[in-house]
């Protein structure tokens, strides 16, 4: 039987621009002798069914995807689920696209597709979420809900800028959780109005936010936390922080294998930029070079490890 090749893409996603591109994007993804299975998205859990549906098959070797951050997500849980490490190729279409920015995946849709034929495989950490798995961030707290709660339409208009507009509103009302957190050995407790366990160079399109050196195949996400300062010096904590000023008393900043958030309340998450589920106990483990991403050759990631 001939080899397959699953493409399933969102055309909903970012302004919905690969409805124009579609026949280039899977010009480059067709090989010779290679079936192409085209599939696109109709409602939220598609992509992961679709991958567990086509993925387990062992004429499938490859999964490619065009989509937000959101598609991405549901692709790994999918990939997770089938006991298979095939590669992906990611051609981001979303609104913001932290994940691809930060791999420096091009931007352009058809030109990501091409690291179908001619990209190099580069195992990537994931990490778990309770019993699900998330790409790059899993955050709570102020600005967070602006990712999930924008709606679709406004997003496809105002692109990033519309989680700008979104996030303002935020500030008004700051929300507060009492935690205790465990990582590796360590413990923090307090009342805090942000947390962030992540593997990005930016949240929601902001840069500042996860720290410096971020590698992705190391074993390691970035954990920040903000403990509440009080309603006079809050504003001017989170415009340092956007800075990429983590040195506060009030903030808390490590590289993590494993986190435990423990709360009193219910706490609304975020996970890689849709709402994740509410819980008052999540537990994060990070699971080295669990998949295999289609990168360019001349991407970032690979000049950090000859350094």
């Amino acid at each position: 039987m001939r080899k397959r090749i699953l493409f399933i893409y969102n055309p909903k996603a970012g302004k919905k621009k690969i409805k124009g591109h579609l026949d280039d994007i899977i010009t480059n993804l067709c090989g010779y002798d290679t079936e192409l299975i085209v599939s696109p998205t109709e409602r939220p859990g598609d992509a992961r069914e679709r991958v567990i549906e086509y993925g387990a098959d062992e004429n499938c070797i490859m999964i490619a995807c065009s989509g937000g951050d959101g598609t991405l997500h549901e692709i790994v849980n999918g990939m997770m689920r089938i006991d298979r490490k095939l590669p992906i190729v990611y051609m981001p279409a979303g609104s913001t696209n932290d994940f691809g920015a930060s791999l420096k995946i091009p931007k352009d849709m058809v030109e990501a597709s091409d690291a179908a034929k001619f990209g190099v495989e580069f195992p990537c950490d994931i990490a778990t979420f309770n019993n699900d798995y998330f790409v790059y961030t899993a955050c709570f707290g102020i600005f967070t809900e602006t990712s999930y709660s924008t709606p679709q339409n406004i997003k496809n208009v105002l692109g990033h800028f519309a989680y700008i507009i979104n996030g303002m509103t935020e500030l008004a009302n700051i929300k507060r959780y009492k935690m205790r957190v465990q990582f590796d050995g360590k413990e923090e407790e307090g009342n805090f109005i942000f947390g962030a366990v992540c593997s990005t160079s930016s949240i929601g399109g902001v840069k500042g936010l996860t720290g410096r050196d971020i590698k992705f195949d190391d074993g390691l996400y970035e954990m920040l936390l903000i403990k509440d300062s009080g309603f006079l010096e809050t504003p001017s904590l989170i415009t340092d922080i956007l800075r990429g000023k983590l040195e506060h008393k009030c903030v808390v900043y490590d590289k993590v294998k494993s986190v435990r958030f423990v709360c009193e309340d219910l706490v609304p998450w975020c996970v890689d930029g849709e709402y994740g589920g509410s819980y008052d106990d999540v537990s994060i483990n990070v699971k080295k070079q669990a998949i295999n991403l289609m990168v360019p050759r001349e991407s970032s990631v690979f000049s950090e490890k000859e350094d």
